[in-house]
């Protein structure tokens, strides 16, 4: 136990080859998947969700939400294995890490919130409601992960980068605009 906090594999084949797996571009891949698929999901759970009834939306969204904690928590879990605790808080990628322990930590803490709240309001009176709809707003707080791609693509990352240093040029235009528009009205 000792050698995963300090992250010292070099003992078990089996933990180097876990390693190399999770730390390999097609593990990431699969994760990158995972991720644009939840989002999508996530989408369409909302854009579905808002157009019918507390009661009526279908169950198969609770289950791919568990489905993806899960494999999000399999992944968190699987880093600070092979990474050990020192190298996945104080590495490299620490603030990815960061980022990924606290939407995972509050994707766990959110359903677990939503199963104890259907469990507590099972009769289907307004509290549940009301909960059940902070919940899913939560649960929008996981599409935020998608910003993990932005490390992939150096293109779409110089974009973004571009748009947000010329959003104070932006505000100094439109104020000018304003300005020219009120002149003139």
């Amino acid at each position: 136990l000792e050698e995963v906090f300090r992250g010292d594999l070099s003992g078990s084949t089996l933990k180097l080859r876990l390693r190399k797996w999770v730390l390999s571009a097609l593990f990431s891949n699969i994760i990158m998947v995972f991720i644009v698929t939840n989002a999508i999901l996530l989408g369409i759970e909302i854009d579905v969700s808002g157009r019918l009834p507390q009661n009526e939306i279908p169950e198969a969204f609770g289950i791919i939400n568990l489905i993806f904690v899960l494999v999000f928590v399999v992944e968190t879990a699987l880093k600070l294995l092979v990474l050990g605790c020192h190298e996945y808080w104080r590495g490299k990628s620490w603030k990815w890490n960061a980022f990924d322990f606290l939407i995972v930590s509050l994707s766990v803490l959110e359903t677990s919130l939503e199963y104890y709240s259907q469990a507590v309001f099972s009769d289907g009176g307004g509290g549940s409601i009301r909960v059940m709809r902070a919940l899913r707003l939560a649960r929008t707080l996981r599409g935020v992960r998608i910003i993990r791609l932005f490390r992939y693509f150096s293109a779409l990352r110089g974009l973004i980068l571009s748009i947000c240093s010329t959003l104070s040029s932006l505000f100094w235009t439109l104020l000018l605009l304003l300005i020219v528009f009120y002149v003139f009205s």
